[in-house]
């Protein structure tokens, strides 16, 4: 959930691919509904087990948007927003499964040390108490990426932000994020964007990629 007057950059993580689709919301009950699910306060992201549920749901409401039967379209997005609030009540009276919550502590160790070159997913995984290899099969299970990749795509995107915002050095650049050299940074950027960081600050500088090409 994106809420109002908020600006936002995202990407999709190295090797997991993704799509999506937007339903803008207006109201003063939106706010109440989207707390209901769980969402607004201090967290904006859901992840939905039955996808193909979601998929019919989100084309029947466009189905119905786009042959202008507004209510029809309403009711379908009433109905996502039902299916997220029983999965929310659920998980509110079930709590935490301990490999979530495994999971959510090796996130937040990687998203306020991905800057330190010295990190290492085998000190990550001590630090929660679970073996490397017990660490990965969870994290693929949860956010369908390794720990090395989601660290890695941590610095590329941070790397992206520097190198469309300002005008350090590339190599300063690599370290700043986290990379321990600019070979190593180079091959990262290179394999998560198709170009190389000095071919992407160029095009952006030539206006060749526009920012939702970029995202």
């Amino acid at each position: 959930m994106i809420p109002p007057y908020t600006d936002n950059n995202y990407y999709p993580l190295v090797g997991n691919p993704w799509s999506y689709r937007w339903i803008g919301v207006r109201g003063s009950g939106a706010k109440a509904i989207f707390e209901k699910a769980g969402l607004g306060k201090t967290n904006f992201i859901y992840q939905h087990e039955d996808i193909r549920q979601m998929d019919q749901l989100f084309a029947a409401a466009y189905d119905y948007f786009s042959r202008d039967h507004l209510y029809g379209a309403l009711g379908k997005f009433y109905e996502i927003v039902s299916a997220l609030i029983d999965d929310y009540q659920q998980e509110t009276r079930l709590g935490l499964s301990p490999n979530q919550q495994y999971v959510i502590d090796a996130v937040e160790i990687l998203k306020s040390e991905y800057t330190d070159s010295t990190l290492r997913i085998d000190t990550v995984a001590e630090r929660v108490k679970v073996e490397r290899t017990y660490l990965y099969r969870i994290f693929m299970r949860y956010l369908g990426v390794s720990p090395k990749s989601y660290l890695i795509q941590l610095r590329i995107n941070q790397a992206i932000e520097l190198l469309r915002n300002t005008n350090d050095a590339i190599g300063d650049i690599a370290i700043k994020v986290g990379f321990s050299s600019y070979v190593q940074f180079a091959k990262a950027f290179q394999k998560a964007r198709q170009m190389s960081p000095s071919a992407f600050r160029k095009a952006i500088s030539n206006g060749e990629l526009s920012p939702r090409k970029i995202d």
